[in-house]
């Protein structure tokens, strides 16, 4: 790994690197051994944080694992920091899925929009081909005069029938996309939004643990006022 961050191109095998380890000390992760492993999650955390690796969650998931394990420890003011560290990380994954959440909305509303838009010219159209059909019936053989052909002629042209059904087609396959995507993206925001919880139901556990150390107990009295977390 401290090969890995001195070459930016390399960036990517520390992150491989941290799901290797993980998988060989998942194992240890639970009572009694936890303590064991916060020097080596230490420098995992680190090392993440120093190539600012774009996979937010996998880098909360390291940090709650530093947080737990330096509980168990007794390191009540390093587990402190480090959680501090990754309620940040946790902040900044909310913000990218609203974000998202927000892009998505708009883009759905514009389609559904184009859809409504559509539709209410079709409308307007089967409404108009209708009218023409019975004032023909009804003028049946009668002449016109070159004036009224020339005016037809100077009349912004409307879509047919047939070019409004098509373009109504392909706006009600974008809503449908927009829609989807929107949706899994909704979905993302509640996960994210769990992850948060999880988050700071382990700040309070680390402020209570150790209520007697000033960074810890400021760390306790932040999480029970912060409401977005």
């Amino acid at each position: 790994i401290e090969i890995d961050k001195s070459n930016s191109a390399y960036n990517f095998v520390i992150y491989n690197a941290s799901v290797h380890y993980w998988n060989v000390a998942r194992p240890a992760m639970r009572k009694g051994s936890f303590k064991y492993l916060s020097p080596s999650l230490s420098s995992i955390f680190d090392a993440l944080a120093e190539v600012n690796d774009e996979d937010l969650r996998w880098r909360v998931q390291i940090g709650c694992a530093l947080v737990n394990a330096l509980d168990e420890a007794g390191e009540f003011s390093s587990a402190a920091q480090r959680i501090s560290s990754t309620v940040e990380i946790a902040r900044e994954y909310l913000a990218l899925a609203d974000t998202e959440v927000s892009t998505c909305s708009v883009s759905f509303a514009e389609a559904e929009a184009e859809t409504k838009r559509i539709m209410k010219l079709l409308r307007h159209v089967q409404g108009q081909e209708d009218e023409e059909e019975d004032e023909e019936k009804k003028s049946n053989a009668s002449p016109r005069s070159p004036r009224e052909d020339n005016d037809e002629e100077e009349e912004e042209k409307v879509p047919s029938l047939e070019e409004l059904n098509e373009q109504l087609l392909v706006a009600e396959r974008n809503q449908a996309a927009a829609q989807a995507t929107l949706k899994e993206k909704q979905a993302f925001q509640t996960s994210v939004m769990q992850l948060c919880q999880k988050v700071s139901l382990l700040r309070l556990h680390v402020g209570r643990n150790a209520a007697v150390n000033g960074d810890c107990k400021k760390l306790l009295d932040e999480g029970e006022k912060d409401e977005q977390m």
